[in-house]
């Protein structure tokens, strides 16, 4: 596949997640052909050679790529499940974002994403996926609900996509400290990547220190 155009907004391949059992290449690149002209569009295989649910198209335009990304993400599919589409960052521009005190490419493309996700904690364990997405629907319209069983034996955690940003903002107005679901109050935030937690972690630290030192 050829390489991602130069400049920050400019790329040309597309990573996709959550394809109907059954895409083929050509089924995606037919998915995809009605935006622009495409070099390449694959199905991501297994380790056994089956089809994943997952694959990366690459247009010959930057534009077009965009434009597939702005029409197609979180968008859902005849069975259900929600197309996620975003910008394809590879191993190597990974690393050659990397630092110390920055965000790396990939934590950039899945903060565009998944702007609108909301992390909860403290969701009780007889709480069903179904009874999360019929609460938390008061905000707005829920793209994916997803429920996760932590170390913790009495709670788990929750992550819910919505439509927007907006909506995601109401649902922590809502439910922040809320108990909706009886027990202890929910705790609810946007989501952040692993860096975005070590750097908001990081930034508590320092303003912890200069607190300290300016009562000296």
């Amino acid at each position: 596949m050829r390489a991602n155009e130069a400049g920050p907004s400019k790329f040309t391949n597309v990573f996709v997640k959550n394809l109907e059992t059954g895409t083929d290449d050509n089924k995606l690149k037919a998915m995809f052909g009605k935006f622009g002209e495409i070099e390449s569009a694959i199905v991501k295989a297994g380790p056994n050679g089956e089809r994943t649910d997952s694959g990366f198209v690459n247009f010959k335009n930057s534009e077009d790529a965009t434009k597939a990304i702005e029409a197609l993400n979180k968008s859902k599919m005849p069975n259900g499940s929600i197309l996620i589409v975003s910008e394809h960052i590879s191993k190597q521009q990974n690393q050659l974002s990397q630092g110390q005190d920055k965000l790396t490419s990939i934590d950039i493309a899945m903060k565009k994403t998944f702007d609108s996700n909301i992390y909860a904690q403290f969701v009780p364990l007889h709480v069903t996926e179904a009874q999360l997405r019929e609460v938390f629907s008061k905000a707005g319209d829920i793209v994916s609900a997803k429920l996760s069983k932590g170390q913790s034996l009495s709670y788990q955690n929750a992550f819910v996509l919505f439509d927007n940003v907006d909506q995601a903002k109401r649902a922590i107005q809502l439910f922040h400290e809320s108990i909706d679901f009886g027990g202890k109050p929910l705790k609810v935030d946007f989501w952040l990547s692993k860096q975005e937690r070590e750097q908001e972690k990081k930034q508590r630290d320092l303003n912890e220190m200069k607190w300290m030192f300016d009562l000296l």
